[in-house]
């Protein structure tokens, strides 16, 4: 088979011109149980689950005082904080995350997720022994009620995530909420009383109030586009601390419950911070925040005011024995090259990586990260699987390989294109594409062009986008970055909310949602500063012979 040429489907702004029906279709497939009231499952998969990250994420102060639970690599970890000594509790195959104790202390509710399912599971923490709460979809975020007796959790079933009650003893379930989409993050109230917890609907997200003896729940707090809006209640006082974010940037809030309009912001600057916990004697907030390598650091902050601190791991003290692998990646002159990598260990168990960010592809359900040319890392004792990719005109190297106790094993890929296209005068280029919208990184146009390198695309027009209250990018616009080959300029999101939305290179300031009228399949917009413009799919059509 010959390839002449190739299908390719473009999006135009013209002036003048009319719509034309595109025949290319393309369907995500979702991995998870399908939702009834989600349209478009992969919100859901990219924003309400557990991350897979190599630094601590979901911190969970114990009631000691002394101690914190939280989730790196995909396991769950027990931090002596004076001694800075981190103890790995859990080595499932799957990924644990989101840890919350029992007021006594002895168990740890937590939510393990297999790729395609996710489940509670209640850890007894000196025996090690696991109970588990599941259904065929989808169980997330525990919390156990003040005495211990249950645990708060949120489940799919009956087709939408809603809040229930498991009683530990007996084994029940009761179910606490039926609103539209996700409730999730439920947190007890100090008084016993009842719960604080996330509704999202769309792009409205609010925490609620629901008082069990009074039969209320309403909300006491707003927001739009904030999907990492999550908080934590005070151990004695009717106060909560929230994330929410400005632009770009994510601060920490303090509110009072009593009188939602009291409000205070905790950070200063420009903070990215993350999953906020009050310490036991509820003097301190625990969050967590990537660094410049995009990686999660643990830290706190005092609760009525002062200066973040990072809180240092000095020692990772892992369930087994380790060992490293020295990875190489060349291109077919031998020179280095980036290129996307996936490790996974023989049950299954992803590797993330501590050196950049580590993604993930819910079509395939592989946790990934990209290597610039070669990188050394420590992994436990085992047989791991590495795929290495680059693009769609790469073949993908599979290899396996095996980690020895104390030993460095290496691994050298060669990448070869099937057809080189920028030989043959082709240029690859996407046209949309965030940096950030309301990821767990931040990223610069240099994060792009690290990917950019690991895909072989040669442009990219990453959007700039302005929704409600929101101006995610917008010093970005217009800006144009280079290195080796590769070109990142920063374009203008255009929603209409009739065709969809597109980039728009080429403009050279951020405005808000532009206004669209039409009818019958012609869409005209109207953009500051640039005039009116109709919307034209052109469509080539070419064979593979």
């Amino acid at each position: 088979m010959r390839i002449d040429r190739f299908r390719f489907v473009f999006l135009l702004l013209v002036s003048g011109g009319m719509l034309l029906p595109s025949g290319a279709t393309a369907q995500w497939e979702h991995r998870y149980t399908k939702l009834d009231d989600f349209g478009h499952h992969t919100y859901l998969e990219q924003h309400e689950l557990p991350i897979l990250a190599h630094g601590p994420t979901d911190p969970a102060p114990a009631p000691d005082g002394k101690h914190l639970a939280f989730a790196a690599q995909g396991w769950l970890w027990l931090l002596d904080i004076d001694s800075g000594i981190a103890t790995q509790l859990t080595n499932s195959a799957d990924i644990d995350a989101r840890p919350r104790w029992s007021a006594d202390g002895t168990k740890l509710a937590f939510v393990r997720d297999t790729g395609s399912d996710t489940a509670v599971v209640v850890l007894d923490v000196a025996s090690g022994k696991e109970a588990t709460i599941n259904t065929p979809t989808i169980e997330l975020d525990p919390e156990f009620s003040e005495d211990g007796s249950s645990v708060f959790y949120t489940s799919g079933v009956g087709g939408s995530l809603s809040l229930w009650r498991h009683d530990l003893a007996a084994g029940t379930d009761t179910k606490l909420t039926d609103l539209r989409q996700v409730e999730r993050n439920a947190r007890r109230l100090a008084d016993g009383e009842g719960i604080v917890y996330l509704h999202g609907s769309g792009a409205h997200r609010t925490l609620r109030a629901r008082y069990f003896l009074k039969g209320s729940d309403s909300i006491i707090h707003s927001e739009t586009l904030t999907y990492h809006l999550t908080a934590d209640t005070h151990p004695s006082e009717a106060l909560i601390v929230y994330s929410a974010p400005i632009d770009n940037d994510y601060h920490l809030w303090t509110m009072d419950i009593r009188d939602p309009r009291v409000t205070h912001r905790l950070t200063d600057g420009n903070p990215f911070a993350l999953t906020p916990a009050f310490s036991a004697d509820g003097n301190h907030v625990y969050f967590v925040e990537a660094n410049k390598a995009r990686q999660f650091e643990l830290k706190r902050i005092a609760t009525y005011g002062g200066k973040p601190e990072v809180v240092e791991i000095v020692e990772w003290q892992t369930a087994g024995a380790t060992g490293s692998i020295a990875l190489t990646i060349h291109d077919a002159d031998d020179s280095p090259v980036t290129a996307r990598v996936s490790l996974t260990r023989r049950d299954g168990h992803p590797v993330s990586y501590d050196r950049d960010a580590t993604y993930f592809d819910p079509q395939t359900g592989r946790h990934y990260f990209y290597v610039q040319g070669d990188t050394t890392m420590t992994l436990p004792v085992g047989t791991y699987t590495a795929l290495i990719a680059r693009g769609p005109m790469y073949p993908v190297i599979e290899k396996k390989i095996r980690i020895r106790r104390d030993r460095e094993t290496e691994l050298a890929a060669k990448l070869t294109p099937l057809w080189d296209a920028k030989t043959a005068g082709y240029v690859s280029a996407d046209h949309h594409i965030h940096l950030n919208g309301d990821g767990h990184h931040r990223a610069n146009h240099l994060d792009a062009l690290r990917l950019m390198a690991g895909e072989a695309i040669d442009q990219l027009s990453t959007m700039s986008w302005n929704r409600w209250q929101r101006r995610i990018d917008a010093p970005l616009v217009a800006r144009e970055t280079t290195r080796d080959g590769f070109s990142v300029q920063q374009a203008q999101e255009v929603r209409s909310h009739f065709h969809g939305h597109i980039g728009l290179p080429g403009t050279k300031k951020a405005y808000a949602p532009c206004r669209v009228v039409g009818q019958r399949g012609i869409a005209k917009l109207n953009l500051p500063g640039a005039g009116e413009f109709k919307v034209v799919f052109v469509e080539l059509i070419a064979v593979a012979e």
